[in-house]
């Protein structure tokens, strides 16, 4: 019994220090999904798909990141847990741009993740 005392203390403890969300490792930021030609409705492979991290709290964050959509046209943008993502672009040679650079947009928020689905117009 005497043994059992600090044992029990001990996981007490640990229990306790897990509880509180600090303690806890966040997620990153995450938005994946596939970009589909808005005709055919098939993938489209290497759209490049540019970003920006964002913290509303802190001016040296890094710029723009960038990533290209894969053979079945799946891309995946992600920023540390801290960040949220904003001003979002995606280019593909032979069809119409989209993006929200330079527009008041609403960041997609820290540690959470969203998939969405693209689909661009041919030029």
């Amino acid at each position: 019994m005497k043994h059992l005392i600090p044992l029990l203390t001990c996981i007490f403890c640990a229990l306790f220090a897990l509880s509180f969300p600090a303690c806890k490792e966040k997620d990153p930021t995450v938005i994946e999904g596939t970009i589909f030609d808005a005709v055919t409705k098939k993938p489209i492979k290497s759209a490049s798909i540019n970003y920006v991290p964002y913290d509303p709290d802190v001016d040296d964050i890094p710029s723009s990141l960038s990533t290209f959509s894969d053979s079945l046209g799946h891309y995946r943008m992600e920023a540390a847990p801290e960040l949220a993502i904003s001003s979002i672009s995606i280019s593909k040679t032979g069809y119409q741009t989209i993006g929200n650079f330079n527009n008041t947009f609403p960041a997609y928020k820290r540690n959470e993740y969203s998939l969405i689905d693209i689909y661009l117009n041919p030029k």
